[in-house]
């Protein structure tokens, strides 16, 4: 795992990855159905246990985010919009290729979400490995 050190990596932390993994767009667990799978069986005409089946496997909007993790989470998010960015352009296409988080915003942003100096150590940790684990999801293929 890139340059987080081992001893992040745990529960809690795979929590993080999740989170940041998700909001880069990546399905996290597999093995759900997409919401329009359903739908889609039902108008061609599937069998209903097939129909039914795939409703119980659609994967749910909402995600767990462990009570130690929400500060981080809700930092991540702030600093949405707070990502480096490269642009690469051939003759045939261009694509935008994230660098990581602009950590000059991280400091206002802990003050203007009234994060004490005390807490923003740790928080910072876990925005390290959520902006990893994001980097990682972003990558062009």
């Amino acid at each position: 795992m890139g340059c987080v050190p081992a001893e992040y990596v745990g529960r809690s932390t795979k929590k993080l990855i999740d989170a940041a993994r998700r909001w880069a767009g990546v399905a996290v667990d597999d093995s759900r159905v997409d919401a329009g799978v359903a739908a889609a069986l039902a108008a061609f005409g599937a069998r209903p246990e097939d129909v039914e089946r795939a409703r119980e496997q659609q994967a749910e909007n909402d995600f767990e985010v462990y009570p130690e993790n929400w500060r981080a989470v809700q930092v991540f998010l702030a600093l949405s919009t707070q990502w480096r960015t490269v642009a690469i352009s051939t003759m045939t296409r261009a694509r935008l290729i994230h660098t990581g988080l602009d950590y000059a915003a991280i400091d206002p942003v802990f003050r203007m979400m009234g994060i004490k100096p005390k807490r923003r150590a740790a928080i910072f940790q876990k925005l390290r490995v959520m902006e990893e684990a994001a980097l990682d999801a972003l990558l062009p293929e």
